[in-house]
């Protein structure tokens, strides 16, 4: 929301009001102001704000002339914010609505979700691609060097704690304690190297909270001197153990030191606030995300007990991310290569 907000008014003048032209909208009720103004034509708002406006009664009559209004929708981030309810009740209201979606993960059907919707079903047919490829043409992004270390002996053999094979204990081979020390000690001994003598910083990509975990505690049993600054991030999920148990039928899910996740998680925050002199937990999490992407992004080897060297994370972090000092990405576990930087469609 923030940088293309950012971005559209550093092209724009500002409105009669003094105030930029895609001012955000901070409330549901600024957002029935900017729609009944005659200031500008173009706004940038939330879903959710758009959403609370058409759907109680308080807004209702101020709005009721957008029913078959030329409206044109632009909506970022569209495989995720565009599948549910809210968006129905958007189509319910605008009944004279175009909608023009950009994504870079659109949904086809072999990643469809329970509702059996794709991007197309929702939009119409893709009108644009820019691939990846034309972004590293254009100088958009940069290049890849990738290596590769395969951990698991055998022929062809790619496999994360998700893949089964017959015979073998995949998810117990994966999360081996040995095979953890094995690449946290790799990538201490080469990190310095990679990183131009960690003039830039990393990312660790994990399949899920517990090998998160995992590799934090690896990292901290290896470097006793703390000559790396590390640190993790994820969401956890409400009740964690119990939705667990549901899924699995385990009456004894794994742990990790039998915390869950957001347990272990405090424990990495509070490591970090000793860190950092700063004072998160997982009830500001907001609070922690801004600090880690702030240092992320300011990295500076000028200060570099300032800065965050190895970020390890699951899904967070990976996608949407633009840090010049972000070099490296370690990943142990397999990765769904998008097809797209941006694909654009439209339903009509």
């Amino acid at each position: 929301m923030f940088r293309p907000q950012k971005n559209f008014n550093s092209y724009l003048p500002n409105s009669s009001s003094s105030e930029p032209a895609l001012d955000r909208t901070k409330s549901t009720r600024k957002l029935v102001e900017q729609l009944g103004s005659k200031d500008n034509s173009l706004i940038v708002t939330t879903i959710q704000k758009l959403n609370n406006a058409i759907s109680g009664d308080r807004y209702k009559k101020l709005l009721e002339s957008f029913h078959d209004k030329h409206v044109v929708f632009i909506e970022d981030e569209a495989h995720r914010s565009q599948f549910g309810e809210m968006r129905k009740n958007v189509n319910k209201w605008f009944q004279n609505a175009q909608h023009f979606g950009f994504t870079g993960t659109p949904i086809f059907a072999e990643n469809v979700g329970p509702d059996g919707r794709t991007t197309e079903t929702l939009y119409g047919k893709c009108l644009h691609k820019y691939l990846i490829k034309d972004a590293i043409r254009d100088h958009n992004v940069l290049g890849f060097s990738i290596q590769y270390l395969n951990t698991i002996k055998g022929h062809d053999v790619f496999l994360d704690g998700s893949d089964e094979v017959s015979g073998i204990k995949v998810k117990e081979a994966f999360e081996n304690e040995d095979r953890l020390k094995m690449i946290v000690q790799h990538i201490m001994l080469n990190h310095d190297q990679i990183t131009d003598h960690r003039r830039y910083n990393a990312i660790l990509t994990v399949p899920d909270t517990s090998m998160a975990l995992k590799y934090y505690h690896t990292f901290k049993e290896l470097d006793k001197n703390n000559n790396f600054n590390v640190t993790s991030i994820f969401t956890w999920a409400a009740n964690e153990n119990g939705v667990r148990e549901k899924q699995t039928g385990d009456e004894h899910p794994d742990q990790v030191d039998e915390l869950t996740s957001r347990h272990g998680l405090d424990r990495v925050i509070d490591d970090y606030n000793a860190m950092y002199g700063t004072s998160f937990s997982t009830d500001d999490f907001k609070g922690y995300f801004a600090d880690v992407s702030k240092r992320m992004k300011a990295h500076n080897d000028r200060t570099p007990k300032d800065n965050i060297d190895i970020l390890i994370v699951v899904n967070m972090f990976l996608t949407g991310f633009d840090s010049p000092k972000l070099s490296t990405l370690y990943s142990d576990k397999k990765i769904e290569v998008a097809r797209f930087n941006t694909s654009v469609f439209a339903d009509k």
